[in-house]
């Protein structure tokens, strides 16, 4: 068989996961294909996972990451070098609605890293804003997918630098001065 047959195979929707194994045994082109194949069943994510990263294939993280089989305790881990995969992963929604401690595994850093993601939703900001401290409610305010609904909220929070920021926000035009702008302006 070509290895061009062999990479339609891994990349095929109906593809059996026992024969993704085999294809992913064959080579680490093959291997990253299978990765990003969502047949691919989540014991052997978490196997592709851990050769990545002892391996630091960058490339097939990524695609773990991006992958809706993704074990929910990978996902996490990946969503670090990953913000963005994570966002557009579905597995992402599903982890929040059947994990009551979701909020707990995130740290400091890797709450910041997701907060400053241009995919983040808007879902998750305001999730995050329930559970981060005020120097993170910062980014929360000044992000571009935080909800009018949550600036509101933001800005009445009192007569600190997150209510400062979040009333900029409100208060800035999206078609006129930029926020950035206007907060250096304040500034003066």
């Amino acid at each position: 068989m070509s290895l061009d047959s062999l990479k339609q195979e891994a990349t095929n929707h109906n593809t059996s996961p026992q024969r993704l194994r085999e294809l992913a045994a064959i080579n680490d082109e093959l291997r990253r294909l299978v990765a990003a194949n969502p047949l691919a069943d989540s014991s052997f994510l978490g196997e592709l996972a851990i050769q990545a990263r002892t391996n630091k294939d960058v490339e097939m993280q990524r695609a773990i990451a991006s992958n809706p089989n993704i074990p929910t305790r990978w996902l996490i881990g990946l969503a670090y070098l990953f913000p963005e995969e994570f966002f557009s992963n579905p597995a992402y929604d599903l982890s929040i609605l059947q994990n009551d401690n979701f909020a707990d595994r995130f740290e400091k850093k890797l709450l910041l890293k997701l907060i400053c993601a241009s995919n983040a939703p808007t879902s998750f900001l305001e999730f995050a804003a329930g559970i981060c401290e005020n120097n993170l409610k910062i980014v929360i305010a000044s992000h571009q997918n935080t909800s009018r609904k949550k600036l509101l909220e933001l800005s009445t929070s009192g007569k600190d630098i997150v209510a400062e920021v979040a009333q900029l926000r409100l208060d800035c035009p999206n078609d006129d001065i930029t926020f950035w702008d206007k907060v250096a302006l304040n500034k003066k």
